[in-house]
């Protein structure tokens, strides 16, 4: 039963009789809405002349009593710990110690199945406690010992994965700011040799589980900074392993990161030009199945990100147009859903339409990863922009080819853009582009060899992804930009940093 279906059942038998149907009036309103608008809502109430606030405050307390008794319904490790540590207490207020007591050898075993060790420091104050009450001195102070060596190591386990998350968020926060060209690449490996030399990273099977789950995370961010390719496949590998065996599969965020590594591995097979397992591990992917709703929407989520860069990594080959439009139908029914595709993929997939002909298609998802882009991928923005503009003079429309040109010069002045290679592609293009000349092309064509020459190697990877020096080579040798790219060697080499953007 859906969350939502809960809550109806739940009002129904535990929600006040009286006003009800205000209420869940209310509540109904809400769900129909795709924007939130309080206006309609008084507006449907004023007949009645009821009290919005107080009905919305306790519409508001009934969804979380509700959602608290569906987690119950819905068993995982965490939701029975706290279930029976509430139960705990209630046999202590009755005087049921050795109840108690029972209970809580119970419930300490499965919270050292999941790791639970802050539940077990608060399952030993309440023991101790209760022996302090039953027992005799002798027994009392060997008790309190044994508890007190188990106290002292749950909170070293604590404090270990305490560090490791510390350790983990600090790295990813690298990872990011890295790709984000936030870090002077000189400081990189200094910052890498630092986070390397952590205790708990030198024998990471030595940890506990979430420990090693940490730990691998960890080495799977400096693998990525330090583009190694094979590091990354070893700790994904690890890792992968680790969340195969675990014992913790019932808790939805466990799942999730099982998923999201999952994703990283196959990628990373790929990129290796590991097709063979990177295929074993997508059927193993594919196969599995998931009863909650957030999880099933996560797995198509991941199986189109898989799919864009399987159709990127095999464009020299060939790229079918019927897996296109599968890949374009689940990216709009993820639309509105909240897993917003990432603008790499929707980039790679307009060029990906670009390569089968279907140029209108290849502008519309162009023009689509440019809506809420970030001010850091300004220069991403601006050359899709580029690359509509060649695709309007492609078909022929001058007007839209100008109007196009003219935004990106506007936005490169507004935005203080100080790339040279960008600025020096812009005037290239705007030069051939609104030229009416016969020899324009292969005097752009020529500028535009030189430039990437002399360039190539200090540019982002996006400005290679779809090539305008390929673009000019087919114009004069009379071919499809297609047939150009699969007589190019070096285009879409396997880049590790080509794919930052697809690690979850």
């Amino acid at each position: 039963m859906s969350e939502k279906g809960y809550f109806k059942k739940f009002s129904s038998r535990y929600g006040k009789k009286q006003g009800a149907n205000e209420y869940m009036k209310i509540f109904d309103l809400f769900d129909k809405m795709d924007k939130f608008d309080d206006r309609i809502i008084k507006k449907n109430l004023q007949k009645k002349k009821s009290n919005y606030s107080l009905l919305k405050s306790y519409l508001y307390h009934q969804i979380l009593k509700s959602l608290r008794s569906y987690k119950t319904t819905n068993h995982t490790h965490q939701n029975d710990i706290q279930e029976n540590i509430l139960n705990i207490q209630i046999l202590l207020e009755k005087n049921l110690s050795h109840h108690a007591l029972n209970l809580i050898e119970k419930i300490k075993t499965i919270a050292y199945q999941s790791e639970d060790f802050n539940s077990i420091l608060a399952l030993i104050t309440i023991e101790e406690i209760i022996q302090k009450q039953i027992k005799i001195e002798d027994c009392l102070n060997q008790e309190l010992i044994k508890l007190n060596k188990e106290y002292e190591l749950n909170i070293q386990l604590l404090q270990q994965e305490n560090e490791l998350n510390k350790l983990l968020l600090h790295t990813k926060n690298i990872f990011y700011k890295t790709k984000n060209k936030q870090i002077d690449p000189l400081d990189i490996n200094e910052i890498i040799l630092n986070i390397s030399k952590n205790k708990n990273l030198q024998e990471p099977n030595a940890l506990t589980q979430k420990g090693r789950l940490s730990a691998y995370s960890i080495l799977i961010y400096l693998a990525l900074l330090n583009k190694d390719i094979n590091e990354l496949v070893t700790y994904l590998k690890a890792k992968d392993k680790i969340l195969e065996e675990s014992k913790m599969q019932s808790i939805t965020t466990f799942k999730e990161e099982y998923l999201s590594n999952t994703n990283n591995f196959i990628i990373t097979l790929y990129n290796s030009e590991n097709t063979e397992e990177a295929q074993k591990y997508l059927l193993k992917f594919e196969q599995a199945n998931h009863e909650n709703h957030y999880l099933k929407e996560y797995h198509k989520y991941i199986r189109t990100n898989i799919q864009i860069i399987n159709l990127l990594i095999n464009s020299k080959k060939t790229v079918s147009s019927q897996e296109l439009i599968e890949i374009e139908k689940s990216i709009l029914e993820l639309a509105p859903i909240n897993f917003e595709i990432n603008k790499t993929s929707l980039y790679y997939l307009s060029i990906l339409f670009y390569c089968i002909g279907a140029k209108e298609k290849s502008i519309f998802w162009l023009q689509q990863m440019t809506l809420g882009c970030p001010v850091k991928h300004n220069e991403f923005l601006i050359y899709t922009q580029l690359i509509v503009a060649y695709i309007y003079y492609e078909q022929n429309y001058p007007t839209l080819v100008k109007s196009t040109l003219n935004s990106i010069i506007y936005y490169v002045k507004k935005e203080e853009i100080h790339s040279q290679f960008l600025h020096k592609m812009i005037s290239i293009s705007n030069t051939f582009l609104l030229s009416e000349d016969d020899d324009a092309l292969y005097k752009a064509y020529n500028k535009m060899n030189d430039l990437y020459n002399n360039y190539i190697e200090k540019v982002a990877l996006f400005y290679n992804d779809f090539s305008l020096l390929i673009w000019f080579k087919s114009k004069i040798n009379n071919t499809s930009y297609m047939q150009e790219l699969q007589k190019d060697e070096c285009h879409f080499c396997q880049n590790i940093e080509r794919y930052w953007d697809f690690i979850l």
